[in-house]
């Protein structure tokens, strides 16, 4: 057993979590002859045949596997293949465990990923060496290799076993060592897989394919002239995952230059399955496969989509031929012969009956060596506008597929956009509705509706927008059922109290962060302009440079003739790239001084000095003294402005001539990110309104203290409508010109205004009496309701503010009952309530100590390493940054010291990168083997630890301290707590009293430990 009895107990007793488990009913079923079968047992026969017939098959011969496999080329290098050779680590299962999800249906085992979760300290050894001894020894017990098959519809009313969509539940077990296969291999895929692929591999997306299918079909559907007309084949595979034969998969991954030793390990996971069916709950039948790969196994969509590589490998063997010849948009544009995402395939070429021969062909050999069908029903093909109407029925009737005028979808998304956009894309609008249809009869309160339409309803629409520019009256539309929503839980609409352009403005400013629906479209499709300037060889890249800005950039494309609905989608979200881009400076040789964007200050990123005219070819790179790596601080001081002059200089440089590289400059790390482009978009659209739209949402700048409080999200967001005057008492209802008795019902007086139902009533007066809570401060009632909070908040403690907080909600619940229920409760009671629910809240949320232990003393490496530790300090008088790194032995011995005073920085982060260089250096001057580079700024360390390109402003020192790192020499970086980082800090505070800035190295005999003072120095 990989688990001990003791050990599984302890952990059931332990374990609370619930899982889910994917049970269909199904009451009645056509068998093979069309007739309906009722019964449970002629139900199971069916379904037992019908799974026997796809899981057992006659394998291909070794001359129909050869007329796929030949056309492979090998592409997998040794350098990959010594990456998959290496042994599986303990840290390699867990990290694989913590990317699961954690309540994926369970397998035979019972247990879903949770389970492992969250008592990995008692089943993590034993489960971590079950799953080494597969990953590095090959041995597996073939029962964990168990797996249940559930059936989930595929349409409203399946009949057949075809329309249900067979799901694998595995073991946890036997998933962590397929995910860990998975793990090590996604990485190398984008070597592997051809771009025509682009599912499942890091860096490409499913919207790359859309944009270049909807640009293919564009030019297609215009294209009137010529003899040569094109075509473009939807193909649509049968049962993809469960029809591929176990030889083929085997004989792609040899030929594509896996080594033995990982070819068997996949197969080993491959052909150790067996199956039995769940169906109505109950387990049935045991089916041995011969053939297919589990939908539910982590390692199954890269074994496909390394199988369907075949396929395309043929394509292109074709096409360099010449049998068939892709279709391009425009002269200097790539040819495109087909697009695969998973299953989905499209193949371009033109209309002759020589190329559909040869099409059919090529599916017949994919067919043959792979197991895998062509479901020709769902199959269509479409013509370009100037091939005549019988060559299109007989290359129709050659391939065996359907004509169709226009293809309604791909990938989910409309195939062609006509003028009627506002009905074509009506069917996001009814998703949104269904949704909220569904939760309308649920009593939800207002953070629970909060929750729902932020995670939901917003993000229905975000894969249609990030490739259309949808018409601003359907997202009006859809933020008016969100609205409606929020505000009314039944069909008659209620008072919106704020309107939703407020409540899309951030917590932090007065409104709720939802998402304005026009802006985020926007900063969709600002990401796929980002995509297109940012990475030239994509394919979709090449093909809108050649199409619409053939000798020109991206910022500067103009729309074109007859230009596709997605380009004009693309531009028309161009200006917030425009908004919001720069450059960092490398070498400063593309940089233009005073017309490009380069100073690290918006919104216009230029010089505030205005001496164009007498240079105007200016150059950053005459800035820059070179042999140094410095600014030029007498000729910057002498050409710009004091505060120019000082931003300039406390710019990042590189040691190194680094090329000058375009960031976007609202993400610190230079990358673009959708929320920074829609926060900027939504600012932009806020500057051209007039002053009075944006009087509400600045009346009160600082709105964090609600969010922060300790209470329950029902009453934050209550506390939010009581500042916003949101609440329907009596003089609000007045303002809304709604009629209401104006008397208060506990005391007569004749107002029922905000302070009197929380301060002046006789009832409020008892609350606050019981509450313990000082009256003066609570009392101190002047004008908006928000300055009161504010004023009780500063007053207030953390423990008294959240007391007051549940009191001033549960004094409203109170007045609702008696206007609505003619509830009447004592004081007394209002008191034990809202006491009750705090300490359950609190008591919820409770933070449980860590079980880590915190160490704040300097550690000691081991015996053969040599420990380096970094800091910075910034000066109190604004003279710049101090750096201070120290090198010490297993003993503690001090070997070499450095400290450094840089005399402008950007930030504390710019300090600790040049303090992480000086630690570089000093390691070079020892020439020590295996190092251990030590600082207490954990942004630094991330950044060193990741592999691809940094782009945030000190972007140039990481590419410095990577290129200073010797070659064959071992050197890690981890983060240590700043009191185990003393000995740095501390040379770091006293870089200021050394003579010039700068001590060089010099090797001490003391031994300086974490917490010593360092006088002697």
């Amino acid at each position: 057993m990989w688990l001990s009895e003791g050990d599984r107990n302890t952990a059931f007793f332990h374990a609370k979590a619930s899982h889910r488990q994917k049970i269909n009913h199904i009451d009645r079923i056509r068998d093979e002859t069309g007739c309906w079968c009722d019964k449970p047992a002629s139900i199971q026969g069916v379904i037992q045949r019908y799974f026997h017939t796809i899981f057992t098959s006659a394998r291909p011969t070794r001359e129909e596997l050869n007329e796929v496999i030949e056309t492979v080329p090998t592409r997998v290098t040794s350098e990959m293949n010594r990456k998959l050779l290496e042994d599986y680590s303990a840290e390699e299962v867990k990290a694989a465990l913590i990317q699961m999800f954690p309540f994926k249906s369970p397998g035979p085992d019972g247990m879903p990923p949770v389970f492992f979760q969250r008592f990995w300290n008692i089943v993590g050894n034993a489960t971590t060496t079950t799953v080494l001894q597969l990953l590095n020894d090959h041995t597996f017990n073939p029962s964990l290799n168990f797996t249940h098959i559930v059936l989930i519809p595929k349409c409203q009313k399946p009949d057949t076993v075809a329309h249900f969509r067979p799901i694998s539940l595995c073991n946890v077990i036997f998933k962590l060592a397929s995910k860990t296969i998975a793990n090590r291999l996604k990485p190398l895929l984008d070597h592997i897989i051809s771009p025509s692929q682009s599912t499942f591999i890091p860096g490409r997306l499913i919207t790359d394919n859309v944009l270049v299918a909807f640009e293919l079909n564009h030019f297609l559907k215009n294209k009137r002239r010529g003899k040569e007309g094109h075509v473009a084949v939807k193909l649509d595979m049968s049962k993809a995952y469960d029809m591929i034969e176990w030889d083929f998969l085997e004989n792609m991954l040899s030929k594509l230059g896996f080594h033995n030793r990982v070819v068997s390990l996949i197969m080993l996971c491959v052909r150790l399955v067996t199956y039995s069916l769940m169906l109505n709950g109950m387990q049935f039948g045991f089916v041995k496969p011969e053939r297919g790969i589990r939908q539910g196994d982590p390692l199954s969509p890269y074994l496909f989509i390394l199988c369907v590589e075949g396929f395309s490998c043929l394509l292109q063997a074709k096409e360099h031929k010449g049998d068939i010849r892709g279709v391009a948009v425009a002269r200097r544009a790539p040819k495109v012969s087909h697009l695969l995402f998973a299953d989905d395939t499209l193949i371009f070429c033109q209309a002759t009956k020589e190329a559909m021969r040869c099409i059919r062909g090529i599916l017949e050999k994919y067919e043959r060596a792979s197991g895998q069908l062509i479901n020709l029903d769902k199959s269509s093909i479409f013509f370009s506008s100037n091939t005549s109407h019988e060559d299109r029925m007989e290359m129709a009737t050659l391939l065996g597929v359907r004509i169709d005028s226009m293809p309604a979808k791909y990938l989910g998304l409309p195939y062609f956009v006509g003028r009627n956009k506002r009905e074509l894309f009506s069917y996001v609008r009814t998703r949104v509705w269904q949704r909220v249809s569904g939760w309308k009869e649920k009593m939800l309160s207002q953070a629970g509706k909060e929750i729902l339409i932020k995670l939901i309803v917003q993000s229905i629409p975000s894969y249609c927008m990030s490739c259309f520019k949808l018409p601003d009256s359907l997202l009006r539309e859809i933020e008016s059922i969100a609205a409606n929503f929020f505000w009314s839980n039944t069909e008659r609409n209620k008072i919106h109290w704020v309107a939703w352009d407020k409540m899309c403005i951030s917590k932090k400013k007065g409104g709720l962060g939802f998402r304005k629906m026009q802006t985020f479209n926007v900063a969709m499709l600002a990401k796929q302009g980002w995509r297109i300037m940012s990475n030239p060889n994509l394919l979709i890249s090449r093909i809108l440079k050649a199409r619409y800005y053939r000798d020109n950039d991206f910022l500067h494309a103009k729309i074109g003739y007859n230009p596709s609905f997605t380009w004009r989608s693309i531009l028309a979200a161009r200006y917030i790239i425009s908004k919001g881009i720069r450059w960092r400076v490398g070498d400063g040789q593309s940089i233009r001084v005073w017309s490009d964007p380069w100073l690290p200050r918006p919104s216009t990123f230029l010089p505030i000095t205005t001496r164009s005219l007498f240079l105007p070819d200016l150059r950053v790179s005459d800035l820059l003294d070179s042999e140094n790596g410095r600014w030029h601080k007498e000729l910057i001081e002498g050409l710009f402005c004091p505060e120019d002059a000082t931003l300039i200089q406390s710019i990042p440089l590189g040691q190194f001539n680094w090329a000058d590289t375009m960031v976007w400059h609202y993400n610190k790390n230079g990358k673009f990110s959708v929320k920074s482009a829609s926060h900027l978009a939504q600012s932009i659209a806020l500057e051209n309104r007039s002053p009075l739209d944006g009087q509400c949402s600045t009346r009160s700048s600082n709105w964090q203290f609600i969010w922060s409080t300790k209470v329950p999200n029902k009453i934050k967001v209550f506390l939010w409508r009581l500042c916003r005057e949101a609440i329907p008492t009596t003089s609000n209802l007045l303002r809304q010109r709604c009629v209401v008795e104006q008397a208060c019902l506990t005391c007569g007086v004749d107002t029922k205004t905000t302070k009197h139902v929380f301060l002046e009533c006789s009832y409020a007066r008892h609350v606050w009496a019981l509450s313990n809570l000082p009256w003066k401060v609570i009392n101190s009632w002047q004008g908006d309701v928000s300055i009161l909070l504010k004023q009780v908040r500063k007053s207030l403690d953390d423990a008294q503010f959240n007391w007051f907080a549940i009191l001033c909600w549960r004094l409203w619940g109170r007045r609702n009952g008696l206007v609505m229920e003619n509830k009447r409760y004592n004081p007394f009671y209002c008191i034990t309530y809202a006491s009750s629910l705090l300490s359950d809240f609190l008591n919820s949320v409770a933070v449980k100590p860590s079980v880590l232990p915190s160490r704040n003393v300097w550690q000691p490496p081991d015996r053969e390493s040599i420990k380096i530790n970094f800091d910075a300090a910034v000066f109190d008088k604004g003279n710049g940054v101090g750096l201070g790194v120290i090198a010490r032995d297993w003993k503690g011995t001090c070997l070499a010291w450095r400290t450094m005073i840089i005399p402008n920085i950007c930030s504390p982060e710019h300090g600790e990168a040049l303090a992480t260089r000086l630690a570089i250096e000093v390691r070079c001057h020892g020439r020590w083997t295996h190092c251990i580079i030590e600082g207490d700024c954990l942004q630094v360390v991330n950044k060193l630890e990741k592999k691809d390109d940094d782009l945030s402003l000190i972007g140039c020192i990481i590419a410095d301290i990577r290129s200073l790192l010797p070659l064959h020499h071992h050197t890690s970086f981890c983060f240590t707590r700043s009191l185990a980082n003393q000995a740095a800090h501390m040379l770091a505070k006293s870089a200021m009293g050394s003579a010039e800035g700068v001590i060089p190295p010099v090797f001490l005999s003391e031994t300086i430990r974490a917490d010593a003072p360092l006088n002697n120095i």
